[in-house]
């Protein structure tokens, strides 16, 4: 049941990130999609299971909304990277687990993870399609709408999936 309402979650996002966010905001690039895989990658951390279903979500959503191959993917494996690179350094897993859904911590992660994720697509575009990504970076790190946006997504994603968190065996 929960690997259901996570797969209609995810329907949810596709839709208004293809339909909803290019009619009222005219961005193309799926944003909404990189919250809620980053959100992922915060919640239930750096496990196989989570990395091959992410993957196939990413090229899902790649092939759905029309997207440049590999951008989702790149950003995704970036964000899961990190995640791996922070609870192995800096240790946070006991503190991620043990947190409230709304933690400053949990916050904080999910933006950088998003960071990360967003920079990776940009660098992807860059290097596989000859596109300059660096406008719209500039854009969306001096806009406080998009900042607004970003950390209202995070929480969002972060309040539903640790509300309803699957298992492994759930898939």
């Amino acid at each position: 049941m929960r690997t259901i309402l996570l797969i209609v979650l995810w329907l949810a996002i596709l839709l208004v990130d293809g339909l909803v966010m290019p009619a009222l905001f005219h961005i193309r690039e799926s944003f909404l999609v990189f919250v809620f895989l980053c959100a992922l990658v915060v919640v239930y951390g750096e496990q196989s299971w989570l990395i091959w279903r992410g993957l196939l979500l990413a090229v899902a959503t790649e092939l759905f909304l029309g997207l440049s191959i590999g951008t989702v993917v790149i950003g995704f494996l970036a964000a899961a990277w990190t995640r791996h690179a922070l609870t192995r350094f800096i240790n946070l897993k006991p503190l991620l687990e043990e947190a409230s859904w709304l933690s400053p911590l949990h916050c904080a992660v999910g933006l950088g993870l998003l960071a990360m994720c967003v920079i990776a697509a940009a660098g992807a575009q860059a290097i596989f399609y000859a596109a300059n990504p660096l406008p719209i970076l500039f854009q969306f790190a001096i806009s406080p709408a998009f900042i607004f946006q970003a950390v209202t997504a995070i929480a969002v994603c972060l309040f539903i999936l640790t509300r309803f968190k699957p298992t492994m065996h759930d898939w």
